[in-house]
């Protein structure tokens, strides 16, 4: 499918913004690996914020889309008695969903939530809350199947995002300095399975 300038544009903001941050990357540095005026710019948008905007809603909708198709994930995961097994499948499945942007988004996340007030205000009412509210419900699901034993499981939720996300940003730094990205998962699963196994 032929990308339009407005997606050109939105791309290599997402590719800057996640290089160089937000405040490192001007209009000028988008149009010129867009190949296109400056000027041209803003036909598409009012300026960064604007594009900003833009992307924090991709990613919203990106998770949220994946969220609503929870059903539809449910009927694909397996049917056992190990909540490790159930919960990797659901995060695989998941991830899946997920478009290949949301990658370097998050990584803009991170850097920009204590630089950036607009990605601030995301990250505090939006992302941690979507993330939270999903994992809510995978977790009373586990619950309703027998797969973990009964418990908050908002309160759970939460432990398990703040967990996830410490995590995140621990292997973002890591690979910045040569970590491999399978190290990266490899450590990330190891501390999830320890998390799910005691639950049961």
């Amino acid at each position: 499918m032929r990308r339009n300038t407005k997606d050109l544009i939105f791309e290599a903001a997402v590719d800057l913004f996640s290089k160089k941050g937000f405040h490192g990357t001007s209009m000028r540095d988008i149009s010129k690996d867009v190949g296109i005026k400056e000027s041209s710019l803003y036909n598409h948008y009012s300026g960064k914020k604007a594009i900003m905007e833009s992307i924090l809603k991709y990613q919203i909708e990106s998770f949220q889309g994946s969220a609503s198709s929870l059903d539809e994930l449910k009927a694909t995961m397996p049917e056992t008695s190990d909540p490790v097994e159930f919960w990797l499948a659901g995060v695989m499945a998941f991830v899946k969903t997920q478009p290949p942007l949301v990658e370097p988004i998050s990584r803009i996340i991170i850097n920009e939530m204590f630089l950036n007030s607009q990605c601030r205000e995301f990250v505090l009412t939006s992302y941690f809350a979507a993330q939270k509210d999903l994992t809510e419900t995978i977790f009373q699901v586990m619950v309703d199947k027998k797969l973990i034993r009964e418990c908050d499981v908002r309160k759970k939720a939460v432990q398990y995002v703040y967990m996830v996300q410490g995590m995140e940003i621990e292997n973002k730094l890591l690979m910045m300095e040569g970590q491999s990205p399978e190290k990266s998962l490899q450590n990330l699963l190891e501390h999830v399975t320890i998390f799910i196994e005691g639950m049961k």
